[in-house]
């Protein structure tokens, strides 16, 4: 018997003892998505995947703004 059930949220945040965000995964506009977060709010790195199921891998530098979904692959190796 499979008494397992899923768990359904639109997004998940991952927080350290100190309360800060270090990784979300979710959804918007129904793309899925992971960003990983500094112990000060930036976004280190983000990944989606583009309605063609193409990814889309950002590694950030320094303080930028959260990427938006484009509609222009890229990838980059970590």
């Amino acid at each position: 018997m499979n008494d397992e059930k899923p768990i359904r949220v639109q997004r998940v945040e991952l927080i350290d003892k100190q309360g800060r965000t270090r990784a979300v995964f979710g959804a918007e506009n129904g793309v899925p998505y992971m960003a990983h977060y500094d112990g000060k709010g930036r976004i280190l790195s983000w990944l989606t995947f583009l309605v063609d199921g193409t990814p889309d891998v950002r590694v950030l530098n320094g303080p930028e703004p959260e990427p938006a979904v484009t509609e222009q692959a890229t990838t980059e190796r970590i």
